[in-house]
């Protein structure tokens, strides 16, 4: 990896940290709204981004250290989904907790499937 792909990634990384942020600082709830929201969309983003280069013969590196590594890398926060889950267990709010679990893999996974066909279907001419 060269000095420019790390650059690409930290400048990645930075944005979608403070898109996270603004997130979290915006929705609020009992239930961890913002990290659910954040995790869909970015593998929403992350299908569309590696589909989309997929489908390419020739796309520059930087696109996809630049928006899959770094952006989306910062961006979902999975580890903040799985401390978030075992708060929900250590309230004894088990159908939160199990709901959180399922409604993020489920969505995400359908997200990045979703992602992918979409830049197949409209990078086709």
């Amino acid at each position: 990896m060269s000095i420019t792909h790390l650059i690409y990634v930290a400048i990645g990384g930075a944005l979608g940290a403070i898109s996270r942020a603004l997130i979290s600082h915006y929705i609020k709830g009992g239930f961890p709204w913002a990290t659910f929201i954040v995790n869909v969309s970015g593998s929403l983003l992350i299908g569309l981004v590696l589909g989309w280069m997929g489908t390419r013969s020739q796309v520059p590196h930087g696109v996809k250290f630049l928006f899959a590594t770094g952006f989306c890398g910062a961006f979902t926060t999975f580890s903040t989904f799985s401390f978030e889950t075992l708060t929900l267990f250590k309230e004894q709010s088990w159908e939160a907790g199990l709901a959180n679990i399922a409604l993020n893999v489920i969505l995400c996974i359908l997200a990045v499937w979703i992602g992918i066909r979409l830049a197949i279907q409209f990078s086709t001419p």
